[in-house]
């Protein structure tokens, strides 16, 4: 991910994290988001999180407060249709 970012040029993100990978878990455990979050000192609004699935990526880290984005390159009803457009999310 860290590679990805530097890439699109969005190298002043501190931490580019997978759940699955990074914590052994999966991004419908609530725990995992709240590790996160403790782990970087964050607030759920200090992050965005980025993904292909609406329940994984868009809801769950809702409920716990971190907004959520659909990436999908194939639905231009989805939030994000390509990585680039996270510039236009980023104030």
């Amino acid at each position: 991910m860290e590679a990805k970012l530097e890439r699109l040029q969005f190298s002043s993100f501190a931490h580019a994290v997978s759940a699955p990978s990074d914590y052994n878990a999966n991004k419908r455990d609530e725990q995992a988001w709240q590790r996160y979050l403790e782990q970087v000192d964050a607030t759920p609004t200090a992050i965005i999180h980025i993904g292909d699935r609406q329940l994984d990526d868009v809801t769950m880290p809702g409920k716990v407060g971190v907004t959520g984005y659909h990436l999908d390159r194939d639905d231009p009803d989805a939030n994000l249709t390509s990585l680039h457009d996270v510039k236009n999310l980023i104030r």
